[in-house]
């Protein structure tokens, strides 16, 4: 049982207790009203807050809300003992659920070793360690020597409730706003940071289509229950990631100990290019006439080396390897048009029109071999991102 779930169990335990108090306590009016309203908050003060928070983010009608409504009318109706009861046993039922999660997760994660027990943390100073479901935004997260650092078990799920928007991602190939959208832009971002600190990678995968926020190859794609970005703290001592956004920029820091002043640079190399096409698609809802309208915007497909090249304190290379490769997909242009008017109608047929012509994308840096320093680079490295619009 972890932290959370002892805590929430110890709540139900009081809530219980003052409960069947209570119920040989003769008291009436305001006082029986004060009363009950203890168990009430120390058993669901958490889904109020989540319910409360639900409405800021325009996400209303959960189960938070619902329940939050239920309870809270039980109360003002006079039913005082009903509207707690339900209450406690909504907890007694999120505890058993999130119990028999756990369960699945420990029995996944000794099979695949894909959930880590705890998360280092630092706190006034401090090092801590918490169940990485109690990880919050904006903590600074330490990994020791040997340990391997997750993405999604790190971040969690990516709810209203914990404070993500709605923002463009790719599902199925189409671009649809997604609560958590966006998140990649910190994935990649994280990426480019261990690759520059010569951290080893130990899970990542390119996105479907070509990123505009960081060089081709460069990128790390995450998804809640999908893919999931890790690396491998590699040296003799801890690292500490530390994030921070200001002025529409997203820095990430990779800070450990450079004991002999090597550092490292990244290129890429396309290898192909696959441009793409432009459809046309008759739709029967739009009225003979309508001007075209653009369904689905285009992607050129490309398939990209990225490499990356180690430097000792004095510029010289020490290693240049092949570090990854990324596939990404083509997307053509979607176009909708309207139907031909009907002969008689009065209405113009639209003229054919020619299929677009892909303009040309522009080709990112092509891979040279970099040139020697006059002098290292002051660490630790911070790539800056520009954050989603």
């Amino acid at each position: 049982m972890t932290k959370r779930q002892k805590k929430s169990l110890t709540r139900i335990i009081i809530a219980a207790v003052l409960m069947i108090i209570l119920k040989f306590l003769p008291v009436e009016g305001w006082l029986k009203f004060v009363l009950y309203m203890v168990p009430y908050l120390v058993v669901g003060y958490d889904i109020l807050r989540k319910a409360f928070k639900g409405i800021l983010n325009k996400q209303v009608f959960d189960e938070n809300f619902l329940m939050a409504v239920a309870t809270i009318g039980a109360i003002a109706l006079g039913n005082y003992k009903e509207g707690v009861s339900v209450m406690l046993f909504y907890q007694i039922g999120e505890l058993f659920q999130s119990y028999a999660v756990g369960k699945s997760r420990r029995n996944i994660s000794d099979l695949m070793d894909i959930r880590p027990d705890y998360a280092n943390i630092e706190k006034d100073g401090d090092l801590e360690q918490v169940d990485p479901d109690e990880v919050e935004v904006g903590t600074i997260i330490v990994v020791q020597p040997g340990e391997t650092f997750s993405y999604n078990e790190s971040v969690g799920k990516r709810t209203a409730d914990r404070g993500f928007k709605p923002a463009p991602a790719y599902v199925k190939g189409e671009t649809v706003d997604e609560i958590g959208g966006g998140i990649c832009q910190t994935s990649s971002t994280l990426y480019l940071a261990c690759l520059m600190s010569n951290l080893e990678i130990t899970e990542r995968y390119a996105h479907r289509y070509v990123p505009a926020y960081i060089a081709w190859g460069m990128d790390a794609t995450v998804s809640w229950g999908g893919p999931d970005y890790k690396f491998t703290n590699n040296t003799l001592y801890p690292v500490k990631i530390v994030t921070k956004y200001e002025k529409g920029y997203l820095t990430v820091q990779i800070l450990g100990t450079n004991v002999d002043g090597t550092y490292v640079k990244m290129s890429n190399e396309v290898l192909s290019k696959t441009p793409w096409e432009t459809i046309y698609q008759e739709d029967p809802t739009m009225a003979p006439g309508s001007p075209d309208v653009v369904k689905v915007t285009p992607y050129t497909g490309y398939k990209v080396n990225s490499y990356q090249t180690i430097y000792d304190k004095d510029g010289k290379v020490i290693d240049s390897h092949f570090e990854a490769s990324s596939n990404y997909k083509v997307r053509n242009k979607v176009i909708l048009q309207a139907p031909a008017a009907q002969p008689g109608s009065g209405t113009a047929e639209i003229p054919a029109v020619t299929p677009d012509t892909p303009s040309d994308t522009p080709v990112p840096m092509e891979p040279t071999v970099p040139a020697e320093p006059a002098a290292s680079p002051d660490l630790p490295v911070e790539p800056e991102i520009p954050a989603e619009p």
